[in-house]
C-alpha cells in the first residue's frame, strides 16, 4: 500500500544552504530513514533557495520594449514581465495579472516565478537550474548514504489546468524511476485495447505529495512516498521522457500556440 509522509522542515531554509544536508537532517528529525522503493518529493522553492535563485524585483532595471508591451496587455509590473521574458522559453498569452508561458517544455504560469515562500517583500523565487540534474545528484547521494538500491527523487511545482479551478502538482525533475507508464497496447477489463493512454506517474505522485505540502505556511517542503507502484531504474532520466511534441498535443493543436 502506498504511504505518504509529510516532513516538516526544522527551520526556514536559507539561500546557499546544502540541500542534501538539510534533507538528511529532516529525515533524522522525523525518524524517517529512507528505505528501499521509496521516493522523496521536494518542493522546487527549496531547491531554488539553496541555489540562490531568489531575486528582488527592484533589481530588474533593464526593461525592454517587449516587456513593456506584455506588461501593458496583461496588467503586470514591467519588471516582472521582463523577468518572465528572461526565464521563459516563450510567452503565449495571459490574463490580467498573470502571463502564460512555456518553460522547459512545460506550460506554466509566469515561467514558474513565484513570490509565495520566496522571502521578504518584493522577492521572487525562480525555477531551479537543471532540476533533473539536481534530482539525479540527490538520488545518488541518498542511495549511497543509506545503502539503497531502489530510490527515487522528484522536484515538484504546481500549475493550473485548462478549465479547472485550483492547482495540481507537476514534476519538473525526476531521478531513480520511470516517470511515465505507456499503457498503449494493453487491454482494459473488457478487452478493449488502449490506444492513447500513458500515465504520468511522476506527476501523479507529485499530486499526492502536494496534499501534504500545502501552498501556504505549512513549512513542509518534503514528502516521503513509500511503496509507489513504479519501475525503479539506475538509468538517468531525460526530460524528453515526459514531454510531448506540439503536433501531438491536444491543447497545442486546438489553441494554436
Amino acid at each position: 500500500m502506498v504511504e505518504a509522509i509529510g516532513l516538516k522542515a526544522s527551520h526556514i531554509i536559507k539561500p546557499g544552504e546544502n540541500l542534501f544536508e538539510v534533507l538528511c537532517e529532516t529525515f533524522e528529525l522525523h525518524l524517517q530513514i529512507p528505505q528501499e522503493r521509496s521516493i522523496i518529493v521536494i518542493a522546487e522553492t527549496v531547491v531554488s533557495t539553496t541555489q540562490n535563485r531568489i531575486i528582488k524585483l527592484s533589481d530588474i532595471t533593464n526593461i525592454t520594449p517587449n516587456a513593456v508591451q506584455w506588461s501593458s496587455e496583461f496588467e503586470v509590473e514591467p519588471a516582472f514581465a521582463q523577468l518572465v521574458l528572461q526565464e521563459s522559453d516563450e510567452i503565449i498569452g495571459g490574463i490580467p495579472g498573470m502571463l502564460f508561458t512555456v518553460k522547459s517544455g512545460i506550460l506554466i504560469a509566469n515561467a514558474g516565478i513565484d513570490q509565495s515562500n520566496a522571502g521578504g517583500e518584493g522577492e521572487y523565487s525562480l525555477w531551479p537550474v537543471d532540476p533533473f540534474g539536481v534530482a539525479e545528484d540527490l538520488c545518488k547521494k541518498i542511495k549511497e548514504k543509506y545503502q539503497l538500491n531502489e530510490f527515487g527523487v522528484i522536484i515538484s511545482d504546481s500549475r493550473v489546468q485548462p478549465l479547472r479551478r485550483g492547482i495540481v502538482g507537476v514534476a519538473i525533475g525526476v531521478a531513480g524511476f520511470k516517470p511515465v507508464d505507456d499503457c498503449r497496447g494493453r487491454c482494459d477489463l473488457f478487452g478493449h485495447e488502449m490506444k492513447w493512454t500513458t500515465r504520468a506517474l511522476a506527476d501523479q505522485i507529485t499530486d499526492v505529495a502536494h496534499l501534504l505540502m500545502g501552498e501556504c505556511d505549512e513549512q513542509t517542503p518534503f514528502v516521503l512516498v513509500k511503496d509507489a507502484p513504479v519501475s525503479f531504474t539506475s538509468q538517468k532520466i531525460s526530460p524528453d521522457t515526459m514531454l510531448m511534441s506540439r503536433d501531438q498535443d491536444l491543447f497545442s493543436r486546438i489553441f494554436k500556440f
